[in-house]
């Protein structure tokens, strides 16, 4: 966060799953034929996926959502893996094949939500946006995004993390995996909403001292 900056709003959440766009509908990741080929430009999805099926090859696909559309279109690729969110608020929800359960395949911290950003001390424009702000997003988000921030991760890692407030606490489920799929782990953690970014904090130093040191080390190393 630039010094002088804060996160005044973070609004209702579009749905967080990863979405397959195949040429037919109905193609799962389990159901695509054996040795398929699927592109994506995440190392998390790469990660999730190969974890799930070591059989698969991945290429690397880059360029906004239409972009990467297209390019699928014009190729002999099985499938990509896009955000729901992101096609889905473009109005290209026809070219989806199906919705990737979040238990498969866990989304980016913060996936599908939406900050507003403002000036420190800008009490104005506060007031002002506060009708869009939904406390409970917010509090979700804070835990992903402090259980990525304590691992010190970013695009180059595949880190994936959710969390949803419930009557009975905040849940967060996270994953940290190997580029290529073979060194995994998943964790989960439930706690109080209003602890958020601790339960993020605590969430990761203990995946991180059962195995994530390693899987983080191995990946530095390429």
């Amino acid at each position: 966060m630039p010094a002088g900056l804060q996160l005044a709003v973070v609004s209702d959440r579009h749905e967080v799953n990863d979405v397959i766009i195949a040429r037919e509908k109905g193609v799962t990741i389990d159901s695509l034929r054996e040795n398929a080929v699927v592109a994506t430009g995440s190392l998390r999805r790469r990660s999730q996926l190969l974890n799930l099926r070591n059989d698969i090859s991945t290429v690397e696909l880059r360029g906004n959502v239409p972009t990467r559309i297209q390019k699928y279109l014009d190729s002999d690729w099985d499938a990509i893996i896009l955000a729901r969110a992101g096609v889905e608020r473009l109005g290209l929800q026809e070219h989806i094949s199906s919705i990737i359960p979040i238990d498969m395949m866990l989304p980016a911290v913060g996936q599908g939500a939406l900050g507003l950003q403002i000036r420190e001390g800008d009490n104005e424009t506060n007031e002002l946006i506060s009708v869009l702000h939904n406390p409970n997003i917010f509090a979700a988000v804070s835990a992903e995004r402090a259980f990525l921030r304590e691992l010190q991760g970013g695009c180059q890692v595949p880190i994936a993390a959710h969390a949803v407030v419930k009557p009975n606490g905040i849940w967060l489920k996270a994953y940290i995996g190997s580029i290529d799929g073979t060194e995994a782990m998943r964790g989960y953690v439930r706690g109080s909403k209003y602890h958020a970014e601790e339960l993020g904090v605590s969430l990761a130093q203990d995946m991180f001292d059962d195995g994530g040191k390693e899987i983080i080390a191995l990946i530095d190393r390429i």
